[in-house]
């Protein structure tokens, strides 16, 4: 029979026939409860990198058609803006004046429009005004107004006026 690794059981008052037939599996046992030689634990790195985005995605075209006898019109729109979730960021125009106004015009004659922020037409949207968000990482809309022949009282020039606006975005 093979070799094996005598365990002494000198307080149990075991035969040596015994001692023998326990030693080997008192051996068995301990290699079986003992962890394998093979075994080991790894771990790997996981990473996302999400870059930055922060868009205004659309803006509305605007087209309004005045009735016989009609001074002005407003219209309110929403510009649609997507940003990382948490990044805040600002919204301003280059287009308008101090007073919010920008000029349209049918070639011969110029129609002013002013630019109001948010749905109700509070804020006067000048060129130093910032309107500001936080991404939600969703789209999000932003209302504006526009109101054409401001103030005026009187019934403008027959024509079609065209003209553009421009809105910046910018991360903070």
């Amino acid at each position: 029979m093979g070799t094996y690794t005598q365990i002494n059981f000198p307080q149990l008052g075991l035969s040596s026939h015994m001692k023998n037939v326990l030693s080997p599996l008192a051996l068995a046992i301990a290699m079986v409860a003992a962890p394998s030689a093979f075994a080991n634990d790894v771990t790997a790195n996981v990473s996302a990198t999400v870059p930055q985005q922060c868009e205004i995605v659309q803006v509305q075209d605007t087209d309004v058609t005045f009735a016989v006898g009609q001074t002005g019109s407003n219209v309110y729109q929403q510009m649609m803006v997507r940003c990382n979730l948490d990044q805040a960021f600002n919204i301003t125009t280059p287009t308008t004046d101090a007073a919010g106004r920008f000029n349209i015009t049918n070639g011969v004659q110029s129609m002013a429009v002013e630019l109001t922020a948010g749905d109700l037409g509070v804020d006067i949207w000048d060129s130093s005004l910032a309107v500001p968000g936080v991404g939600t990482g969703e789209y999000q809309y932003f209302d504006y107004g526009l109101s054409f022949n401001p103030d005026s009282g009187y019934l403008p020039a027959v024509g079609t006026y065209t003209g553009t606006i421009m809105f910046s975005l910018t991360a903070l």
